[in-house]
């Protein structure tokens, strides 16, 4: 049986899903950019990933030291 050390919260609940919508947007745009209208496009995904990890990691030390939301 799989027990719960500790419960997620409402406000953690909030921003893991915040993050994961904002995240999810941002690649789906990103990957609809087509190589022939613009042949960097490999570029801006990477971009777009590295921006999405970057503030995932911010918010959640944030979180993590008690000071989000």
């Amino acid at each position: 049986m799989i027990v719960r050390m500790k419960k997620i919260d409402l406000r953690e609940q909030f921003i893991m899903a915040y993050g994961g919508l904002r995240g999810g947007v941002g690649f789906s745009l990103v990957k609809s950019i087509s190589k022939q209208v613009l042949p960097m496009a490999d570029t801006f995904v990477t971009t777009v990933l590295m921006l999405v990890m970057a503030t995932v990691w911010i918010q959640g030390e944030e979180c993590d030291a008690g000071e989000c939301g």
